[in-house]
């Protein structure tokens, strides 16, 4: 038997909506400011040039 829907249903009954909608604001706010911090450290990185020659062969450092 699948444990979710009995956790779904307990946890309907204890916490109220207005706190779970909440929380999913914050947990979405959070990982909105992830990824814009994500953007924006990528996009500094994207913009400079690689250091050192290649040969252009790629290979896996084990």
């Amino acid at each position: 038997m699948a444990a979710g829907p009995k956790i779904a249903a307990v946890a309907a009954g204890q916490l109220p909506s207005t706190d779970l909608a909440s929380a999913f604001d914050a947990a979405f706010l959070f990982c909105m400011v992830l990824e814009i911090i994500g953007i924006v450290l990528m996009l500094a990185v994207a913009e400079k040039e690689p250091s050192g020659e290649s040969s252009g062969d790629v290979g896996i450092g084990i």
